[in-house]
């Protein structure tokens, strides 16, 4: 039999390769982890790079479609304003036109609807029977000028609302 010893030897050694095989086995665990996390990272990042290009060209393509259909409704509005300044230059050079003196009453409720306030706090300067000196052809170049003001900030609050409403829902402010 072996000496005493001999065999705390053996087991000193034995417990030696033990412990040296499982740090071994340890390490190369913990490298094979740390190599599945960064190849998990890196799918992760390319999926990420690929959603924001995505996005952009998503983004992209429905500036260029908004774009487009703005410069559509832009181009029919503007045909549509040409139509009625025609009618109304039309109607200017007719022979009863430019004779009816409209009164201070009509001139201030006009004011105050162009302006959004209360028409008793716009002034005329006389009575509200009297003739203000504004012909029905004068009102009516005004009020054609309001309207195509008017139908351009239309399409362009439309154009806008397409394009946000266009927007993927991450891209929006709350």
């Amino acid at each position: 039999m072996l000496p005493l010893r001999a065999k705390a030897a053996v087991l000193v050694a034995l417990l030696a390769a033990a412990g040296w095989i499982g740090w071994e086995w340890r390490d190369r665990s913990a490298d094979l982890e740390i190599t599945e996390l960064r190849l998990s990272y890196e799918k992760a990042s390319n999926k990420a790079l690929e959603a924001s290009q995505a996005l952009a060209d998503a983004s992209a393509r429905v500036a260029k479609e908004r774009a487009a259909a703005f410069e559509s409704g832009r181009q029919e509005g503007e045909a549509n304003a040409k139509v009625i300044v025609k009618e109304v230059i039309r109607y200017e050079k007719a022979e009863y036109s430019g004779r009816c003196d409209l009164s201070n009453h009509w001139v201030r409720l006009d004011t105050a609807a162009a302006t959004g306030v209360r028409p008793d706090t716009v002034t005329t300067g006389g009575s509200d029977d009297a003739a203000s000196g504004v012909t029905d052809a004068d009102a009516l170049a005004v009020s054609t000028e309001r309207s195509a003001i008017y139908h351009a900030e239309v399409r362009k609050l439309r154009a806008l609302q397409e394009y946000v409403n266009a927007l993927p829902e991450q891209c929006r402010v709350r």
